[in-house]
């Protein structure tokens, strides 16, 4: 079912001011590669569907981020009204879980999404700022030391 999967990085725009990034990947799921099983797809087909997607997609974005990096993640299909977004969060809290979460929370209201006309998703990371950094360069100009 992998081998349906298809995404593909658009763009890469990083941030130097926020020190953040931003990704956006469109993702295709070619549905006469899909198992016979899987065509005609149940709610639970698409469901596996759309995890494994997501799986493939947090593996492929959290490889080379550290775990308090926060992360967002919005995902936009053409049926959709509005774009569908996580809460930005630490990239050690990001589940494949909770993204279905959000994602078939809408999904279960609309009947005409359809999985192989693509859909955008848009990766948010933010590099968050260490405290003790900060704490110890204000002590240090302040004669503590």
């Amino acid at each position: 079912m992998e081998s349906a999967i298809t995404i593909h990085e658009k763009s890469r725009i990083p941030n130097r001011r926020f020190d953040s990034e931003e990704v956006n990947f469109q993702a295709l799921i070619d549905t006469d590669r899909l198992p016979d099983e899987a065509k005609g797809a149940s709610i639970v087909d698409i469901v596996h569907i759309v995890r494994l997607l997501f799986m493939i997609l947090l593996r492929k974005v959290k490889s080379n981020l550290a775990p308090t990096v926060l992360i967002r993640f919005s995902f936009d299909a053409p049926k959709l009204d509005n774009p569908i977004s996580t809460h930005l969060m630490r990239v050690a809290d990001m589940k494949v879980k909770r993204i279905l979460s959000f994602i078939l929370r809408v999904l279960q209201t609309k009947d005409d999404i359809l999985l192989d006309e693509g859909f955008n998703i848009q990766v948010i990371t933010i590099q968050e700022e260490q405290e003790w950094s900060i704490i110890s360069l204000n002590e240090y100009e302040f004669g503590v030391f």
